[in-house]
């Protein structure tokens, strides 16, 4: 009886959670105390709650969370009934049928086998990690740590069978994509009617609505999607599996892409040399990666990596191509993605070869840039927006820089430290949104 929440820490979704509960509770008259079962975050908490019952569908591999709240007087009795839905990546079958049932990719999270925690990239790994801070401080191993194991795929079957059937979709959220391409927006700036090739391209390169480029090239598995691409000047059906040669001249691009789609790849490191080869010096390679793929289809490695160790082995990629300047990595997701668990998450790694002019600095461009403020921690001013606490910010801002929060993730964790910092400054109604995580 009551409500018990599992896992290794209480996150901002749960907050909501029982924000709901409360509500809930104090429109029903009937209700009476109950304790709240929670990690050792939370076993001190003792909330009223009306009598609760949750059930929960699936694995912990999730990202789609549904929630459905039933009233007392609808239902006839006094129970409200709070659902949290897990949809499970479904593992592929061979032939026509795995492409009717992965008709879209889905959601994964590490798989229960864990890689060695002495080897890369787990190794490389620190335990409080950004996008940035991962790819700025590795160690990189001194020879390829890879083996033909960590390639394999479920699925080995022909990927044109699995590819045959057209996906007129795109294989992140909104919001994901509108980052990536707003990304683009400013990476092609630094490089005027540009030639760019799109690798394990679609029917959507993702790439900004105003063209700023000369010409786009795009290599994927499906013409029909490919010639629906309206970016495209010229599309050609290529399979990297079977030939990862790629059919251009030396120093043709001045840009290679590939958007959430590089995990399929079963040879990466000659892929990679290749983008090398066809790339002009100081051309740039962004590959972008988020926690949605076709399972049966993605290498082994990357299916039992958590998110920041996909972000080193793709980094691993460029490094070991040996031609390139060292890798960089950005994390474009939403606030709601990374601090809620809503939505697709958004990474980019990236690599510029090496020679070639400096690349100029490209001014932001938005009406709003003037108003950004300089964050000690990234993410910082519009984690403090979604809780109404922005008047807050320069102090908060300097109290990060003093304890060495690089990441607005490394404030969420420690918001208890930060209410006894902020202390008279915060109202009662600021201090409770503030450790509830809601505005």
């Amino acid at each position: 009886q009551g409500l018990c929440f599992f896992g290794h820490r209480v996150t901002t979704t749960r907050w909501l959670l029982l924000d709901m509960a409360c509500a809930l509770s104090a429109s029903h008259p009937r209700s009476a105390p109950y304790p709240l079962v929670a990690s050792a975050h939370l076993q001190h908490q003792r909330l009223s709650l009306p009598p609760l019952h949750i059930r929960q569908v699936g694995s912990a591999q999730n990202v789609l969370t549904q929630i459905v709240a039933a009233s007392s007087a609808a239902a006839g009795f006094g129970t409200f009934v709070v659902v949290l839905q897990h949809r499970r990546p479904r593992r592929g079958r061979a032939g026509l049928r795995a492409v009717r049932e992965d008709h879209r990719a889905r959601i994964v999270e590490p798989a229960n086998l864990e890689l060695d925690a002495d080897k890369f990239p787990r190794s490389s790994v620190p335990a409080v990690s950004t996008a940035g801070k991962v790819m700025k401080h590795v160690k990189w191993p001194e020879t390829w740590p890879y083996t033909a194991e960590d390639f394999v795929r479920r699925d080995e079957t022909d990927d044109a069978l699995f590819y045959a059937e057209p996906r007129m979709c795109i294989h992140v959220d909104p919001a994901a994509a509108e980052a990536l391409q707003a990304y683009y927006a400013k990476a092609f700036a630094a490089y005027p009617q540009a030639r760019i090739l799109d690798l394990c391209s679609s029917c959507v390169s993702h790439y900004p609505a105003e063209r700023c480029w000369s010409h786009v090239s795009v290599l994927g598995m499906n013409e029909v999607e490919l010639k629906s691409n309206t970016q495209a000047d010229d599309y050609l059906v290529w399979d990297l599996n079977k030939e990862p040669t790629l059919p251009h001249e030396d120093g043709m691009f001045d840009i290679v892409t590939c958007a959430v789609s590089f995990d399929y790849l079963a040879q990466p490191l000659e892929v990679m040399l290749e983008v090398a080869r066809v790339l002009r010096p100081g051309g740039l390679v962004i590959l972008s990666t988020s926690n949605r793929c076709f399972p049966s289809k993605a290498i082994d490695i990357w299916l039992r990596a958590t998110m920041m160790e996909r972000l080193l082995i793709y980094g691993s990629y460029i490094h070991f191509a040996d031609e390139f300047e060292p890798v960089q990595a950005h994390d474009l997701s939403s606030i709601d993605a990374r601090g809620m668990g809503f939505g697709s998450p958004m990474y980019v790694v990236q690599g510029r070869k090496r020679g070639g002019p400096p690349i100029p600095v490209v001014p932001d461009g938005s009406d709003d840039a003037e108003f950004q403020p300089a964050e000690h921690a990234s993410g910082l001013y519009s984690w403090l927006e979604t809780r109404g606490l922005c008047r807050h910010f320069d102090v908060v801002n300097e109290w990060c820089l003093d304890v060495g929060a690089v990441d607005f993730t490394e404030v969420a964790e420690n918001t208890d430290d930060l209410a006894e910092f902020l202390d008279q400054r915060l109202t009662s109604e600021e201090r409770i949104r503030l450790l509830r995580g809601t505005r």
